[in-house]
């Protein structure tokens, strides 16, 4: 084998499923609860501010946060206002989730699939599961007729960047902030 290239880790298949408060809600609170500390840490350092993810995460436990959040998907799903979807390994072991939604845009007069949160455990990152979870979450949004997706996130997060864009998304325009 050649020194020179990457070995790149081995594709996993990946199974998306509806997602089940009983069996899967401890499991999205906590990777609910990952990706705000992601968030949060690459905010904080754009920003230019420090950060704690201990103190982070005390903030959103004393919030109930992730619980909150739990409760409010399952809520959105009874109603048909939105979707989630787990990703398993083929032996059924959950491995990352996809929350889907809609909306209208403004903008262009139409109905946009949004895709709220996504998460892949870290140890399956680069091996294909974050694409298959963006597919399910797209073939949910196509059975209901919508042809137009969204995901928001970070310029600094490039690996999702790069995901994103490696499945055709491609950045239409900035967020703006001003603090005083």
């Amino acid at each position: 084998m050649n020194s020179d290239r990457l070995e790149r880790p081995e594709p996993i298949s990946c199974v998306a499923r509806p997602f089940s408060l009983a069996r899967d809600g401890e499991r999205v609170e906590r990777y609910h609860t990952e990706l705000i500390l992601l968030q949060n840490e690459l905010w904080r350092k754009l920003a230019s501010l420090p950060y704690d993810p201990q103190e982070t995460r005390r903030m959103l436990k004393g919030r109930q946060e992730s619980a909150n959040f739990v409760r409010q998907l399952s809520s959105m799903m009874s109603r048909g206002e939105g979707h989630v979807l787990m990703l398993d390994t083929p032996g059924g072991d959950p491995v990352g989730y996809a929350f889907v939604t809609e909306a209208f845009d403004p903008l262009s007069f139409e109905r946009t699939g949004i895709i709220g949160e996504m998460y892949v455990e870290e140890t399956l990152r680069g091996r294909g599961a974050g694409t298959q979870a963006l597919q399910a979450a797209e073939r949910w949004l196509a059975g209901r007729g919508i042809r137009t997706y969204q995901i928001f996130v970070t310029k600094t997060n490039v690996e999702a960047v790069d995901l994103y864009q490696k499945n055709g998304y491609g950045i239409v325009d900035y967020r703006m902030v001003k603090r005083t």
